[in-house]
């Protein structure tokens, strides 16, 4: 609370155009509000978040991740699309499975228990055995089971690696490129200084 009311001191109205400085300020509220409801006591714990705003590192994948949600948006939505096709396919080829008893657990039996399945094969948890199980029946399952594991686990998950890896990058580039601009702008302020300083003994040398 005193650090705040030093931030606004010293900032002013300026404060709400850092977004840190906000964020640090909305933490602060809510610490002040759970002193009194017991409902959202549990966002006190908020507070440890501002120590985002201390480490220059955390604070620069922070932001990376921020500048990069429309990108992994993209790559989420990507993956939404081939969840469905195979939760369609799985579901229309698999769905009797579990009736006849050929399976342990009803994987297949609807759109939304295929897609839990799907998610659950994404993370590489127990892939093998739901696949051997459905294979036991239909010995050409594999080659969608492992397009699919493939395509989900691999693929996807690299390429939103590697997104937010270019984010960082990105970050770091435009910090050098802010550092080096402010540097050329010092060196040339101390070039027009000295030119000063010369024309100035010049001219007290011609006089």
């Amino acid at each position: 609370t005193v650090e705040i009311m030093m931030q606004f001191t010293y900032h002013g109205l300026h404060l709400f155009k850092d977004g840190w400085l906000v964020f640090d300020l909305m933490i602060i509220i809510l610490s002040w509000f759970s002193a009194s409801m017991q409902v959202i006591r549990a966002f006190r714990i908020l507070r440890a978040s501002r120590l985002i705003m201390r480490v220059e590192e955390m604070r620069t994948i922070v932001e990376a991740l921020i500048n990069v949600i429309p990108r992994i948006f993209a790559v989420g939505c990507l993956q939404f699309l081939i969840f469905y096709i195979y939760a369609v396919m799985m579901t229309s080829l698999f769905k009797s499975l579990y009736d006849e008893g050929h399976l342990d657990e009803n994987y297949f039996g609807r759109l939304d228990l295929t897609f839990f399945t799907l998610f659950q094969m994404m993370t590489l948890d127990s892939w093998s055995y739901i696949t051997k199980q459905v294979q036991a029946v239909y010995p050409w399952a594999w080659i969608i089971f492992t397009t699919f594991v493939l395509i989900s686990s691999f693929i996807i998950i690299n390429l939103v690696i590697a997104v937010i890896c270019d984010a960082v990058s990105e970050v770091h580039r435009e910090e050098i490129e802010s550092q080096v601009r402010r540097v050329n702008s010092e060196i040339s302020e101390e070039k027009s200084r000295n030119e000063g300083k010369r024309v100035e003994m010049l001219e007290k040398k011609i006089d």
